[in-house]
């Protein structure tokens, strides 16, 4: 048990420094009035779970290691809350067009992206 709270304790901080590392280089794109770096986290980390997904039911990985991964570092690397804070922000300035679109990219591009995560694992390891 100490050794898997050991793991997701590492694999969480690594999964905080990549969101915060890629989230920060997405939200200084100049002219974009859109959270682009939470999308882009959170589409990543949909990927990614996709494909560990897949990998993990064709390949053997011990609970404990399938546990840091899906939880500690893709929990801690995608935001929810972050998703909801800036849709209730762009609602709240009367952005309700803006508010949509973030909820309906992060939700169906989400959907594509574990798919897309999926395929690629079956196809790499077929």
């Amino acid at each position: 048990m100490a050794k898997k709270l050991v793991l997701l304790f590492l694999a969480g901080g690594l999964g905080s420094l990549v969101r915060y590392g890629v989230s920060s280089a997405f939200q200084r794109l100049e002219g974009l009035d859109f959270p682009m770096g939470s999308l882009v986290v959170n589409l990543l980390g949909c990927f990614l779970a996709g494909f560990l997904w897949s990998y993990f039911e064709r390949v053997y990985v011990p609970s404990h290691l399938r546990t840091m991964w899906m939880v500690g570092f893709l929990g801690a690397m995608t935001t929810f809350s972050t998703l909801m804070l800036e849709t209730a922000n762009m609602l709240r300035t009367s952005e309700e067009a803006a508010a949509i679109l973030n909820l309906v990219l992060h939700n169906g591009l989400g959907l594509l992206s574990i798919w897309g995560g999926i395929a690629l694992a079956k196809a790499l390891l077929a």
